[in-house]
């Protein structure tokens, strides 16, 4: 009598590979998306009369201000997406132009130059 070999189906070893990159991906995803929502909730860039303030943190609140005065430069950068929806990196440069401060995501990030750039000037 000859033996025959049985390997697991390609379809079915395709079923389990998606189901437990899914599963990896739930695992790993779920955390990271809280953390997003988190972040996103308690984080601000607020400019007031004085400077710019960017607050962010849950349990530690972080607060950083930066007077106009101090303020050199403001570079602005804003990628084909950040374009479409609106969105960009804006760097502060403080100091002789040695400090500097990104703010990343920022919404209207054109707008944000604009009115920064107003109170320097």
């Amino acid at each position: 009598m000859q033996s025959e070999t049985f390997r697991i189906n390609k379809s079915y070893f395709k079923m389990m590979l998606i189901a437990g990159i899914l599963w990896s991906m739930l695992i790993i995803g779920i955390p990271y998306l809280i953390l997003v929502i988190i972040i996103y909730k308690t984080t601000a860039l607020t400019v007031d009369s004085t400077g710019v303030t960017f607050t962010t943190g849950v349990f530690v609140k972080r607060n950083q201000h930066i007077p106009f005065n101090r303020i050199n430069n403001i570079d602005l950068e804003i990628g084909p997406v950040g374009k479409a929806k609106g969105y960009g990196n804006i760097t502060i440069l403080t100091g002789n132009d040695t400090q500097k401060i990104t703010f990343k995501g920022v919404d209207r990030p054109e707008r944000l130059r604009q009115l920064i750039q107003s109170r320097i000037s």
